[in-house]
């Protein structure tokens, strides 16, 4: 145990040792960085603070949530004749968006297979091919044994509609 004082004392030696003329150099440097300021800053603008807003939730979707696309009933159909059809009766889980939906499993009778998803609060749907999901006109196309293929009906931002594929992968599958 007598060689922990003797160590110390060798550290304060050596730290004794690292002052003196050797900071000359620094204090020299700093000195002349401080001499030499340069030109002076110019004044940084003054702030314009906006007005507050308030946000009134009443029946709007959160700011937090993506906005539900394809809420235009007046859009005309692409080059493509792709536009959704608004007359007819909407499925209960194009309540939810296709972010919030999850495929749980799926069950497959001969060759038929339907697919069981969760929606965003919890409750167990099941689905087959030409149901429709999401917020965006999706229609599902196929139902594989890990993942549900549908398609997408979107604002083209010119007044018409495109389409996009979407996958809704098995939970849990790493996919």
């Amino acid at each position: 145990m007598k060689p922990m004082p003797t160590a110390c004392a060798l550290c304060v030696v050596a730290l004794a040792a690292c002052g003196g003329h050797q900071l000359d150099d620094v204090e020299r440097f700093v000195a002349e960085l401080e001499a030499d300021s340069g030109p002076a800053l110019a004044s940084l603008p003054e702030l314009v603070q906006p007005a507050p807003t308030t946000y009134q939730a009443g029946s709007g979707r959160s700011p937090f949530d993506p906005p539900a696309f394809g809420a235009d009933p007046g859009a005309q159909p692409s080059a493509d004749g792709i536009a959704p059809d608004f007359s007819r009766a909407r499925q209960p889980l194009e309540a939810f968006p296709a972010s919030a939906l999850g495929l749980v499993g799926t069950i497959a009778k001969g060759a038929v297979r339907r697919g069981l998803v969760v929606d965003g609060d919890g409750g167990v749907h099941e689905v087959g091919a030409g149901d429709y999901v999401g917020q965006n006109h999706g229609r599902i196309q196929r139902i594989g044994e890990a993942a549900i293929e549908f398609v997408e009906i979107l604002p083209d931002g010119g007044g018409g509609w495109v389409e996009r594929n979407r996958t809704l992968a098995l939970i849990g599958s790493g996919q």
